[in-house]
């Protein structure tokens, strides 16, 4: 087979492609042979470089059946090929890293292994560290093994179970009662605390400036130190005010705040939460407290954490004294 003139070895659709006609091509253009029983890829594609001549408008292509299409006998011989050259990189390689996967067994480690066991070895050896200071976190510097009384192991245990109707009605009987007892439980451990620190622990309601105060605002928490300041404010302007703080809500103390609030004619209550459908929850435990006829207005300001600042304070304070008749709880944007 004669080379057409203007066409390469390595035109696919010539002689380089077609398995003992490209063998026969390629030595006729001087370099070795490239089909089934070519020697390698390599020698190939310098011969292709260096003595074939190319077309000036199309580039050469792979020989050795590279192009799709080709027969199956030239892939079988591009795929020795590829197979003797894996081998030979696999021979200078170690089996850690794609180069040696061809020879696990081969010689030395190449550098890109190398580097990959010492970090492997770093790792293991940074973890054996960690776990040899929490033994000696658990065992050896007094921390006791930890023992939980609830644990659930081979010893039988009855978690969330289930209550039957009667058996139902006397645990809450047992819960109310307990609730009962807060109050008279609370106060003794107040009386405990200031023999123990010398000072006196707030009781569950703490009012402030209340004795001849008209107005009374309702609040709990961190909202009540802003509400103090307000109602300084407004005594210097000549508004006769007070406040109240609750800080225990369930048992809710609703005879002790009755007793506060007996002479206010006008209450309002800050919530900081709300019950959907109804309202703040503060507002609606502070309702049956007030006196017969007063005006007890609930406002909802500093949901989700809002800052409520003195001016909300004082522009609900300003809201309740300008009321002729209560009115659905009110929403504060303060965000």
């Amino acid at each position: 087979g004669e080379i057409p003139s203007g066409r390469s070895v390595t035109d696919s659709k010539g002689v380089a492609g077609r398995g003992r006609q490209g063998a026969a091509a390629s030595r006729s253009a001087g370099g070795q042979p490239c089909g089934p029983r070519g020697s390698s890829q390599r020698s190939c594609f310098r011969s292709v470089r260096g003595r074939a001549s190319r077309p000036a408008t199309r580039p050469a292509r792979r020989p050795c059946g590279a192009s799709r299409g080709s027969s199956s006998t030239a892939g079988r011989g591009r795929a020795r090929a590829v197979a003797a050259r894996w081998a030979r990189r696999g021979a200078r390689g170690c089996g850690g890293c794609w180069r040696g996967r061809a020879r696990r067994r081969g010689g030395g480690a190449c550098r890109r292994s190398e580097r990959r066991a010492s970090g492997r070895g770093q790792s293991s050896a940074a973890t054996a560290a960690l776990a040899t200071v929490c033994r000696r976190v658990v065992t050896g510097w007094g921390l006791p093994p930890l023992s939980l009384p609830h644990r659930v192991s081979d010893r039988p245990r009855s978690v969330g179970q289930l209550d039957f109707p009667h058996e139902t009605e006397v645990h809450r009987k047992e819960l109310q009662a307990a609730h009962d007892a807060v109050p008279g439980v609370y106060e003794e451990v107040r009386r405990e605390f200031r023999d123990a620190f010398g000072r006196e622990l707030a009781p569950a309601l703490v009012p402030y400036r209340i004795e001849d105060a008209e107005h009374v605002l309702v609040s709990m928490g961190t909202t009540a130190s802003t509400v103090r300041a307000v109602v300084d404010e407004a005594r210097a302007e000549g508004i006769r005010v007070g406040a109240v703080r609750i800080r225990m809500f369930r048992p809710f103390p609703e005879e002790a705040l009755r007793g506060l609030l007996a002479r206010a004619t006008r209450v309002g209550v800050i919530d900081r939460d709300l019950c959907p459908g109804q309202g703040g929850i503060v507002w609606s435990e502070v309702r049956p407290a007030a006196a017969p006829g007063a005006i007890v207005q609930g406002y909802m300001a500093g949901l989700g954490g809002g800052d409520v600042r003195p001016v909300h304070v004082r522009g609900m304070l300003d809201d309740l004294r300008s009321r002729a008749r209560a009115e659905a709880p009110r929403f504060v944007e303060v965000g």
